[in-house]
């Protein structure tokens, strides 16, 4: 299949060359003197390459990249600048806005080729790459699948049989009980098809853009809230321990991840924390900050076993003490939210401790 090319050039003679050059060099490309129009086209059709001056009428080459990186659909378009400026600070500047090369004016056929064939083998290779990646994250989904979801539906329907079963000879209290442990299967269940859903979001997604921060002070109130409403749920309310951040500094600090990303972070480890330790055992929360590095970690007791494979994106997860298990699919979430905004998840044994570790970059 051909590849399409859209060449956005306010020089009505660069434009013209370049588009009959790539043309007759069995691309199918587009010319387009300003960027509104280019703009419409390229969300109409995606392109495979965008080739654009920066000095241009109206919207600038900057502008047009930076509307690009702002679309899902358009951010991963390979984009090379072409321009005449040549000093090093605009180039660098070009390049930090997420193009992928950086042709200066005048060029020859020779070097543009090279580029647009570079840029266009580039992507192949990466859009080769996430598929082969996909395929394998996904060879053990259907074991997954089955163990996250058979677990608490088995515990629904077997716990609900011998109800029916046993109901004229149970008393109220007995009959209780029943009801509390199917209402915590039920929660699992509920418990995994959210995790399930935000698996398959996350799947192949690209940095999201963020358009505003929580100040530290905040998100920690925010976390501390739910660390109590969820504690409180799994009755574990008295196990929680926690150190909280005091300095005036957190007034002025923003969190460099959006709140909801940072909060589905928290959630997953303080549900593996519950999860995987027992009872009246202690779990501690402390928030640290180091300069500019938000740390959040949480300790549990317990002695958990883990078969990692660094090709899969699984792993099976067992807890020695109580005898919980799991495939990690929380332990992904994370790990996944914190590549998006450069943050660092951690996951070591300490002797009879488990400490999870996330750390945070934030900003003033």
């Amino acid at each position: 299949m051909l590849k399409k090319i859209v060449v956005i050039e306010d020089d009505e003679l660069i434009r013209e060359n370049v588009v009959d050059f790539l043309s007759l060099n069995s691309f199918i490309v587009k010319g387009f003197s300003e960027g509104m129009l280019a703009l419409e086209a390229i969300n109409k059709e995606i392109p495979d390459l965008i080739l654009c001056d920066i000095s241009l009428p109206g919207l600038s080459g900057h502008d047009i990249i930076s509307k690009l990186k702002e679309n899902d659909a358009t951010a991963e378009i390979p984009f090379v600048f072409l321009s005449a400026h040549a000093e090093k600070s605009e180039v660098r500047n070009s390049m930090d806005m997420g193009a992928d090369d950086y042709l200066i004016k005048p060029f020859t056929m020779k070097q543009l080729i090279a580029s647009v064939n570079s840029r266009l083998e580039k992507a192949e290779k990466s859009k080769s790459r996430l598929f082969k990646e996909l395929n394998n994250k996904l060879e053990n989904f259907p074991k997954i699948l089955s163990h996250e979801l058979n677990t608490p539906l088995n515990g629904i329907l077997g716990l609900t049989a011998l109800l029916l079963e046993n109901l004229d000879s149970l008393d109220k209290e007995e009959i209780k009980q029943y009801l509390e442990a199917i209402m915590t299967s039920a929660d699992r269940l509920t418990t995994t098809k959210q995790k399930l859903l935000v698996f398959f979001n996350l799947l192949n997604v690209t940095k999201p853009k963020v358009n505003e921060f929580v100040f530290l002070n905040q998100m920690q109130e925010n976390l501390v809230k739910h660390l109590h409403t969820t504690a409180k749920s799994k009755n574990r309310a008295d196990d929680i321990q926690y150190n909280l951040l005091t300095d005036p500094i957190i007034n002025s600090l923003k969190v460099h991840i959006p709140y909801s990303y940072l909060f589905t972070i928290f959630e997953e480890q303080i549900d593996n924390a519950i999860k995987f330790s027992n009872p009246k055992s202690t779990i501690t929360v402390n928030f640290k900050l180091e300069k500019e590095d938000l740390f959040i970690e949480i300790i549990n007791e317990g002695q958990l076993k883990i078969k990692f494979n660094p090709n899969e994106m699984f792993m099976e997860v067992n807890n020695s003490l109580n005898g919980s298990q799991g495939f990690g699919l929380g332990i992904f979430i994370i790990k996944k939210l914190c590549s998006l905004f450069d943050c660092l998840f951690t996951l070591n044994q300490d002797e009879s401790l488990v400490i999870a570790k996330t750390k945070i970059k934030c900003t003033y």
